[in-house]
């Protein structure tokens, strides 16, 4: 079950799962937030995707998640879940399949974790990336189960 508070997801402490291009952009939304409060969370991204775009091969990025500690008590992790990005319009940027592979692989780091993690997320491509927020949830239901994951929202 999905929690959902109101709040800052940047003030969470656990996982904090967001959503990124494959572009080497992290300029909008809860993404940029991360990268004006970590810088280092942008260095590692930039250094990530470098080797993608310079090889043309950015898709090759989608689905892939890369995890960075902030601090004692939270790791950001960054789900490459859409190709390119844009501001609304109706278009929908981030990738249903990326999110389910990204997802997937995160809770495979947890097979057999006696505490139960805390995985926070906002509305993760479900505002500037155009996805719908009830097929997301469902991706991230069906691969972080309730006996391993505490699960929050975080709406402003």
């Amino acid at each position: 079950m999905i929690t959902k508070v109101k709040g800052s997801v940047l003030d969470a402490t656990g996982f904090i799962v967001h959503c990124v291009n494959c572009q080497g952009v992290m300029g909008s939304g809860v993404a940029k937030a991360i990268r004006e409060r970590w810088p280092i969370v942008f260095d590692r991204y930039e250094k990530v995707s470098a080797p993608y775009l310079e090889s043309g091969s950015n898709p090759l990025m989608l689905g892939k998640i890369q995890m960075v500690e902030v601090g004692n008590t939270q790791v950001v992790v960054n789900l490459f879940g859409q190709l390119n990005y844009g501001g609304g319009g109706g278009t929908r940027y981030m990738s249903y399949d990326a999110f389910d592979t990204g997802f997937k692989t995160f809770a495979s780091h947890f097979v057999g974790e006696k505490e139960k993690v805390a995985v926070n997320f906002p509305l993760l491509g479900a505002v500037l990336a155009g996805g719908e927020w009830s097929i997301i949830s469902s991706i991230i239901e069906h691969h972080l189960p309730d006996d391993t994951f505490v699960k929050t929202l975080y709406v402003l």
